[in-house]
């Protein structure tokens, strides 16, 4: 079975395919000047006269690229197409052309992008996730960006911070903090997230794998309403080191947070795998890519190979045998902190690494250079469902029936995932 990334362009073209209705060429070399004017005169004069007369012209090269307007005639004997409104500039010779009976973007693009929506269950995207560490009370390790700016729920004072991919310790990204004019951080309080004044009067461990190049300049910091206990600076050996510093957070505490610092002026510090542990967790908030909070399985770490005094499981980069498939957890969204949660029947043992499945709909196409990840055979299931879209839309109630028909029959014998676009990890590694 072929794997495709299909572009919006091919999947307009598959959709018109299955109508029995794609027409395409390039512009003849006795294209007129006049920006109101496309002609083909070896493709189009196999066409009667006015058959393209109401239908879109959209062009795919050029300098009207992208451009679409509507076809108000059609001469058969030299394969021109008088146009309603004119282009940008006149079209020359050698430009590609899609002719359309529906317009490419308000109905076809539409109906492309609900169909892929409405039935996700057959052509979603998978994930697979490892971000998640049992016990942590943080609600994001540096994975999960809405802005490239700051990680999701943690915000910054005086330090600028961004999206880190080729330094990072695990995961997919790390934090990037340089330093300011003055002293500053990358924090997270109960502003931030209000769980936190859950740890109120515990003894929490907060901890995560820096990497930096000058001494002094980055360290850890865990604060209540009675000050701030720091971790040791790390020593600027351009190496990864994992920092921790404990405190017992003060039991009537009005304010908590965590910092993760940048002390001296466009100095570098990297933060990986950053975690608070020890304190009454009992839910985790899922990863942002679970826009639907659709998980499918759960697996938790159950061994770690040869780990220092200071490290947990989930620091292990490998891991040593297989994971543990677990009951299907709880799963809520919470309206005021606008995510979604995860929660166990039993709570497992803090410090080891979260394996989630799941699935999502394909993201939302735009351009015609977009793409989505799916077999043939999803493709064939998709397009019968686009026409019932595309149909009911228009009102055509009797054609979108029919299509209807076709996918519900075709959609019977697709039981096969579609194709997974996050990484699949090889069992023997994390």
């Amino acid at each position: 079975m072929a794997i495709l990334s299909t572009t919006l362009a091919l999947m307009r073209q598959g959709l018109m395919e299955y109508l029995g209705e794609w027409v395409n060429g390039t512009t003849s070399a006795s294209a007129a000047a006049s920006a109101k004017t496309l002609a083909d005169s070896v493709k189009l004069v196999e066409y009667q006269n006015d058959y393209f007369n109401t239908q879109w012209a959209l062009l795919t090269s050029g300098t009207n690229s992208t451009n679409v307007r509507r076809v108000s005639d059609f001469v058969q004997s030299t394969g021109a197409l008088s146009i309603i409104v004119a282009y940008t500039a006149a079209i020359a010779a050698s430009v590609s052309y899609e002719l359309l009976r529906y317009h490419p973007t308000m109905l076809i693009r539409m109906a492309l992008n609900k169909a892929l929506l409405e039935i996700y269950d057959k052509t979603y995207r998978s994930i697979l996730n490892e971000d998640l560490i049992t016990g942590n009370a943080l609600p994001n390790s540096d994975e999960d960006w809405a802005l490239s700016t700051v990680p999701n729920h943690w915000a910054n004072s005086t330090v600028t911070t961004a999206k880190e991919t080729t330094i990072k310790r695990y995961g997919r990204a790390s934090l990037k903090v340089t330093g300011g004019a003055s002293a500053g951080d990358n924090y997270i309080s109960q502003v931030e997230w209000p769980p936190l004044l859950d740890l109120a009067g515990y003894s929490i461990d907060f901890e995560a794998w820096v990497y930096a190049s000058d001494a002094s300049h980055a360290r850890l910091g865990i604060f209540d309403d009675d000050g701030t206990t720091w971790s040791d600076y790390h020593d600027g050996g351009s190496d990864w080191d994992l920092l921790k510093v404990t405190r017992t957070i003060k039991s009537a505490t009005k304010t908590i947070g965590f910092r993760r610092t940048g002390n001296v002026n466009t100095k570098l510090a990297y933060y990986d795998l950053t975690r608070a542990m020890n304190g009454p967790v009992s839910e985790l908030v899922l990863p942002a890519e679970f826009i639907q909070g659709d998980v499918k399985k759960v697996y938790i770490q159950q061994a770690s190979g040869e780990l220092s005094t200071n490290e947990r499981a989930c620091d292990d980069l490998g891991w040593v045998s297989q994971p543990l498939e677990q009951p299907k957890p709880r799963i809520r969204y919470d309206d005021r902190l606008g995510v979604w949660l995860l929660s166990f029947a039993q709570k497992p043992t803090a410090g080891k690494k979260i394996r989630l499945e799941g699935i999502e709909p394909q993201t939302k196409l735009t351009d015609d250079t977009d793409t989505v990840a799916l077999s043939e055979t999803h493709l064939a299931l998709l397009y019968p469902y686009a026409a019932y879209v595309l149909f009911s839309s228009l009102g055509l109630e009797g054609k979108a029936a029919i299509h209807k028909r076709k996918y519900d029959t075709l959609a019977a014998r697709v039981a096969m995932p579609a194709i997974p676009c996050s990484a699949i990890f090889p069992w023997g590694r994390w």
